[in-house]
């Protein structure tokens, strides 16, 4: 789960480093302004993935915490808690599904294929 998270986060990054990248060459007003709405969302993605992440750093550090572990070296334990708060059905889950590769690709992919269209 944590390699698709990885994967995901790059994904996420790639895409809205190429979107910049292609701004100027989006001839058509309407797919610049839907371009430069997916880099904005890509932003705040990032920022409330980093939120999730420090969310979900404190029930680790306190299981790490609960078998004697210094926190350079919180454990298997610890290393569990994390997965289960991000990825757990009843903790962060909701949040971390919430990803927008998908909607990015469906809707500004041809225009970065084609920005001269």
């Amino acid at each position: 789960m944590a390699g698709e998270l990885w994967l995901l986060l790059i994904q996420l990054a790639g895409k809205v480093k190429r979107a910049e990248e292609c701004m100027p060459r989006i001839r058509k007003e309407e797919n610049r302004e839907m371009v430069e709405d997916f880099i904005e969302s890509g932003e705040r993605l990032t920022d409330k993935l980093k939120k999730l992440l420090k969310a979900c750093e404190t029930p680790m550090l306190k299981a790490g915490k609960k078998h004697g572990k210094e926190s350079a070296q919180l454990g298997k334990n610890a290393g569990t808690e994390f997965v289960d708060s991000i990825f757990g059905r009843d903790r962060q889950l909701e949040q971390t599904e919430k990803l927008w590769n998908l909607r990015f690709d469906a809707n500004c992919e041809d225009i970065l294929r084609r920005p001269q269209q």
